[in-house]
């Protein structure tokens, strides 16, 4: 398990050995560690200075890394993706192109574009829509059953766009077949022990996500 901790003055937060060995990491720290590990498993990676700005719009300086994987550059930015105040995993920031970075992260410089969003955690999980219809509904609940048979209690929905975005939430949220979804999923999966009739949801309009909490039973 690894903490976020960072302080203004030199400290081990910020290497390798404090994300490892410590376990207590400034983004820098957690970017640091992450090319380490990739280095050793021979894939090729980097990190990337610039800024992020936060929900509240406080901007700071920020570390990530971009990493390439089958061929293509793609936004990888841990920190971000560490449930700090949570205890469910997000992939918000897991192989991200430069556009969808872009929503948070500004002023950094890399020399090849990360354009191809086929390495997102979405897109190989089946869960990331260029749009949606009830049509659709069949295909998230298989999606959804993996989630819960691979011991998920949560499952994040992506959107490609505001356009899609907007629909989906119509569709699954306004007209509820996100309730017709968690029925089907138990069809697909073996876990089936939770609430097909309710559960809670956040969402994000920034980076298009829609988050799921299943209620167990």
């Amino acid at each position: 398990m690894l903490e976020y901790k960072f302080t203004e003055e030199p400290d081990d937060f910020s290497t390798v050995y404090g994300a490892l060995i410590n376990r207590e990491a400034s983004c820098e720290g957690y970017s640091k560690a992450v090319k380490y590990i990739f280095d050793r498993l021979g894939i090729e990676s980097y990190v990337v200075a610039g800024r992020a700005t936060d929900s509240d719009g406080s901007s700071e300086s920020h570390m990530w890394n971009i990493v390439k994987i089958n061929g293509v550059y793609c936004q990888l930015d841990v920190t971000w993706d560490d449930p700090v105040k949570s205890k469910y995993r997000t992939y918000a920031y897991f192989n991200l192109t430069d556009e969808q970075i872009n929503y948070d992260h500004s002023s950094w410089h890399f020399d090849y574009d990360c354009t191809s969003a086929s390495q997102s955690y979405y897109v190989v999980s089946g869960l990331y829509y260029t749009s949606y219809s009830e049509a659709d509904n069949e295909m998230l609940a298989q999606a959804v059953a993996r989630q819960v048979d691979g011991g998920a209690e949560t499952f994040e929905v992506r959107f490609s766009s505001a356009a899609a975005y907007s629909t989906a939430r119509r569709v699954l949220i306004d007209e509820q077949n996100i309730y017709e979804v968690l029925y089907k999923a138990k069809k697909y999966g073996s876990v089936r022990n939770y609430s097909h009739t309710s559960l809670t949801y956040a969402d994000s309009e920034s980076t298009y996500i829609m988050t799921f909490f299943l209620n167990f039973e």
